[in-house]
């Protein structure tokens, strides 16, 4: 089968959503034949000017859009690895090479979308064409219908794996009144890392 992943984050030094990219095409290239597309990349350049602002991008991504068509037409399935513009992008391309269309979606790009009038759109447009979607969590799942009720039947629900690893942290300078909830890598905005910080900034108040 050929397989052809449409992504905006791919390889070992990104975050949650470029390792969960990359681990995803390592397992299907051995046993099919996967390539990967960048759908943020604009692949030739366009004099600026005109009544509409938007013209330049316009015609880059029509190029983008013909070419690659052209160029993926005897694949089978396109993934959309990742919501957003990426998975509206994703599904005019599988409908322009009539492939199968599956939607992954991973956390922000879809429990955040309803925040946002053009990202919710580019999510209703690309779920409506999408065979499948695979999302993380029940969650994710109540926020993708509240955008596209039609999807019900369509959506798959496929966990992050719990590894049987674990690990004894010890603070030894650590009170024993101070109780640690729970830890997570790759801190961010989305991880509350704010909220850490402030946190850690009263504890140091008041000692």
């Amino acid at each position: 089968m050929k397989i052809l992943i449409v992504t905006t984050e791919i390889g070992l030094d990104g975050g949650g959503m470029s390792l969960s990219c990359t681990r995803l095409t390592d397992l299907l290239s051995k046993d099919n034949v996967v390539e990967v597309t960048n759908s943020s990349a604009t692949p030739i350049f366009t004099a600026s000017g005109g009544i509409f602002p938007q013209l330049g991008e316009s015609i880059r991504m029509e190029y983008k859009l013909k070419t690659e068509a052209d160029k993926y037409q005897s694949f089978d399935v396109v993934i959309g690895f990742g919501g957003k513009f990426n998975g509206y992008y994703a599904s005019l391309l599988a409908k322009q090479i009539k492939a199968k269309y599956i939607l992954c979606l991973r956390g922000s790009d879809i429990n955040l979308a309803k925040w946002s009038a053009e990202d919710s759109w580019y999510l209703y447009e690309a779920s409506k064409c999408a065979d499948r979607i695979v999302c993380l969590s029940k969650e994710m799942k109540q926020n993708i219908l509240l955008i596209d009720r039609s999807a019900i039947n369509k959506i798959v629900i496929i966990p992050n794996p719990l590894e049987d690893e674990c690990a004894d942290v010890l603070f030894p300078n650590l009170p024993s009144s101070v109780v640690i909830g729970c830890a997570a890598s790759h801190l961010n905005e989305k991880k509350g890392i704010a909220n850490l910080l402030y946190l850690v900034s009263e504890d140091l108040t008041c000692q």
